[in-house]
């Protein structure tokens, strides 16, 4: 899972992979104070804001930060960089290690509730 810029949830952040939970929370205040709609209207920071939502909700809680992580490696090991899919997987199987794939974009969701985070297709185990 990327922002649609292509940048990690990390570089979203600004935040080193290996930052404590508090460095995280840090950061994430320090941006949604500077990029949240209400306080900033440029053009893009709506957009921001989300990526900066969806970063700090993977990366806050161990459990997805674990599987984001083992995502992020498992793309760096097979050379694919950040692809939008998983590498090695056949998008008809919509379950990968308690990640679901959704079946219309073959991106990487945390669960199978609702709609899939990027293209809000739903998700059928």
């Amino acid at each position: 899972m990327m922002a649609s810029d292509g940048r990690t949830w990390y570089q979203v952040l600004q935040v080193d992979p290996s930052a404590e939970v508090d460095v995280i929370e840090g950061a994430y205040r320090r941006l949604a104070r500077k990029y949240h709609p209400d306080v900033n209207k440029a053009d893009g920071a709506h957009e921001r804001m989300v990526q900066i939502n969806e970063a700090f909700r993977v990366l806050r809680d161990p459990e997805t930060r674990a599987a984001y992580d083992a995502t992020l490696s498992a793309n760096r090991a097979t050379g694919s960089g950040y692809s939008k899919r998983t590498p090695d997987v056949d998008p008809k199987d919509t379950i990968l290690d308690g990640l679901v794939l959704c079946p219309s974009c073959g991106r990487v969701n945390f669960d199978d509730r609702g709609s899939c985070n990027w293209c809000k297709a739903s998700l059928v185990r």
